[in-house]
């Protein structure tokens, strides 16, 4: 939720406690603290199925524009350093797979998409509508936020949407925040599946958001970050006056245990002296912390670990990492027609996280354009021993056709691979949707050149508005294949959005480039041959592969699975054993993040 308000100061930073829970708190300690409390909810289950007209895509104009205050409109400049900082190159590091359109103009400006991707179906949020999505781009259904949470006492002022898919417990988890000024309300509308298939049942909850400092004053929640790990779903948001004020960041924790059953939702939350803190998704069932990121100064990011989810005080510790300088944009990004499409800030937008790595992103002035900075960051033990270390970082800017690049988002897949979402902008170009990406064992900082997935139909966007932000996920099927949603302009010069899938080559280096199979079906206990072929010769020590098929009982394959150094392809043995029916096989071959796959039928 967004305005322009370059006019706030960072003085109102100072207006909470560094760090202090519910059960810390003492009245009449600190009038300018936030008084956090405890609360329940009641779940509002509801049956998709129970909607007259399963897909609701009409226009209705909303008159009231969600806001965005900045709370740090004023750069925060940090000690120089001499961090070494990457940049992109210009070979191709993307292989886009999919695009279709995800929802329309809602009535709402900016349409703040985010993506939440399962096993079988894509689930999509704007302001303020929610849609569902076979991955072949069916529609199943989409209704207004309004309609999805009618029945719980919920005001019609619905924004700042948030989705993602638990890997943990097969669950798709929407928030939408709420807010009111007569009488003051700020509110959390959470909803979850009852199952892997977001057809059906969801359970629903209306949180409390809004918290009251000493003196009386009470402050809204914006700007959400959402993300969850085994234990509980957290929510951060930038905490306003009604009237005027800033009091920092509130984490709000939610243990999902009960939440999966349809059970009373508790919540308790916690405080701190920043602003704009965004939450990764932790689907490694070992993790106990989850951690969320802001962006501290031009040379240093801040880390939070929240602990204790479940026992209704949770513990913060923070820990701050040095980066390259990395200054916020010094302007709004270029379009055409003499038009502008909004920066905003220097905020991070997501935050992406597998192996223990975290992945970042911000606007950042390069030079005459702006860029996509991103950073990389490696978490150790911490907070149980050590602290967070700085990776790696790099710049992704267009010094070639002058496009602007901002509102970056962040992915991570289990190999290492990340990749960045973005738009991207010129006086000659109204807006695209580009993307790029980097395997884990590119050189440090590099990221490949920006591939353009979609190009805007319409010239002459009249909003300004532009994001707030875009959304990634990474398929639970695959752990490879990346999914993004973003802004375009669409013919009428209103805005659209698109849902894209796409996988990330390396940006150096060979990598795979296709598999044979000399024939279309084997006979049981025959041998058959997979040649695999790479785009440039093997580096010294050759190539490993990783070769799987769909039935490993029936098939195997002949070692070592390596392409000899120098080489550009290598042959391997396919063994079977006996089927009692003609069985469909699909064999895998994965190298550097990258995946290819080729199908025959084993035949008795």
């Amino acid at each position: 939720m967004r305005i322009i308000n370059k006019c706030l100061s960072s003085v109102l930073l100072l207006t909470a406690l560094a760090a202090v829970s519910s059960a810390q708190k003492v009245e009449g300690q600190d009038k300018s603290a936030l008084i956090a409390k405890s609360y329940e909810s009641k779940a509002y289950p509801i049956s998709t199925y129970s909607f007259p007209v399963q897909i609701d895509d009409r226009y209705r104009f909303q008159p009231d524009r969600p806001e965005n205050p900045d709370p740090e409109f004023e750069e925060i400049f940090g000690a120089p350093n001499r961090l070494p900082m990457g940049h992109n190159i210009f070979s191709k590091s993307i292989e886009p797979q999919g695009l279709f359109p995800a929802i329309g103009a809602t009535g709402w400006v900016p349409p703040d998409p985010d993506i939440a991707v399962g096993l079988d179906h894509i689930v999509a949020v704007v302001n303020s509508s929610i849609a569902f999505f076979l991955k072949d781009g069916t529609k199943q259904f989409q209704q207004t936020s309004g309609t999805f949470f009618s029945g719980m006492g919920a005001t019609s002022f619905q924004f700042d949407p948030k989705a993602f898919y638990d890997k943990v417990h097969d669950r798709y988890v929407l928030l939408f925040l709420e807010r009111n000024t007569s009488p003051q309300e700020s509110k959390l509308l959470l909803a979850i599946s009852d199952d892997g298939d977001p057809n059906g049942t969801w359970h629903r909850y209306r949180l409390e958001a809004m918290q009251t400092n000493g003196s009386g004053q009470n402050f809204w929640l914006d700007y959400p970050g959402f993300g969850y790990n085994k234990d509980a779903y957290v929510v951060t948001g930038n905490m306003f006056g009604f009237s005027s004020g800033f009091s920092g960041t509130q984490f709000i924790v939610i243990p999902s245990a009960p939440l999966l059953s349809g059970s009373t939702a508790t919540q308790s939350s916690v405080n701190l002296t920043s602003s704009s803190y965004q939450v990764g998704e932790y689907p490694d069932s070992s993790i106990d912390y989850v951690y969320c990121v802001d962006r501290q100064s031009n040379t240093a990011f801040r880390i939070a670990a929240l602990g204790d989810l479940t026992s209704g005080s949770p513990s913060i510790t923070t820990s701050s990492v040095a980066v390259p300088s990395a200054p916020g944009p010094n302007r709004d990004a270029n379009s055409t027609n003499g038009r502008t499409l909004d920066s905003i800030d220097s905020r991070i937008f997501n935050v992406a996280f597998r192996n223990g790595r975290v992945t970042v992103a911000h606007t950042t002035n390069d030079s005459a354009q702006l860029g996509a900075r991103w950073a990389e960051f490696a978490l150790g033990d911490w907070p149980n021993s050590g602290t967070p270390s700085f990776v790696q970082s790099g710049t992704i800017f267009d010094a070639t056709t002058n496009r602007d690049y901002f509102t970056p988002a962040v992915g991570m897949n289990k190999w290492g691979s990340s990749t960045a979402l973005f738009a991207a902008s010129s006086t000659t170009v109204p807006a695209d949707i580009v993307v790029t990406g980097r395997a884990s064992d590119d050189p440090d900082g590099v990221m490949g050149g920006a591939t353009t997935l979609e190009s805007s139909a319409g010239n002459n966007y009249s909003s300004g508005r532009w994001g707030d932000y875009f959304g990634i996920d990474v398929d639970p099927i695959d752990d490879t294949t990346f999914w993004g949603i973003g802004m375009g302009i669409a013919a009428n010069n209103g805005w659209r959005t698109s849902i894209f899938s796409w996988s990330v080559v390396p940006a150096t280096g060979p990598r795979l480039n296709n598999l044979f199979l000399r024939n279309s079906t084997l006979k049981a206990r025959k041998r058959g041959e997979l040649r695999v072929t790479l785009t440039q010769p093997a580096r010294p020590g050759g190539e490993t592969l990783e070769v799987f098929s769909n039935h490993p009982e029936v098939i195997s394959f002949g070692f070592p699975q390596v392409i000899a150094e120098g080489q550009s392809s290598a042959r391997f043995h396919i063994f079977s054993l006996s089927v009692s029916a003609p069985t469909p096989v699909t064999v895998t071959v994965r190298h550097r993040g990258v995946v290819k796959t080729v199908n025959f039928t084993l035949v008795p």
